[in-house]
């Protein structure tokens, strides 16, 4: 599935595996990121416990030479090969054009 849309809130979580809290070997929780974004055909809602989607928003938001994520700032989030999980995404900071 492809998300797209404007950034207009972020919540952190903790991730669950069967139902249950992850926590990594060191004890601290595994935590991901609710990004929800709003598009043409509503609000969209991605999170980021997916290994690769994550990876692929991290590569688009350093590649638009930011830091982090803000509200207000576009992302798309895009399969690339849904047969491997692997993602593409693009983001662009609030105000740019």
């Amino acid at each position: 599935m492809t998300y797209a849309g404007t950034i207009i809130s972020t919540e952190d979580y903790q991730v669950e595996g069967d139902g249950e809290p992850m926590f990594y070997a060191s004890g601290k929780p595994v935590m991901g990121v609710r990004i929800t974004l709003a598009s043409e055909g509503g609000l969209q809602i991605l999170s980021t416990d997916n290994p690769f989607r994550l990876a692929a928003i991290t590569r688009a938001v350093r590649a638009a030479g930011a830091q982090d994520m803000k509200l207000g700032g576009y992302l798309a989030v895009y399969p690339v090969s849904e047969s491997e999980g692997h993602f593409g995404a693009a983001y662009a900071p609030p105000g740019a054009a």
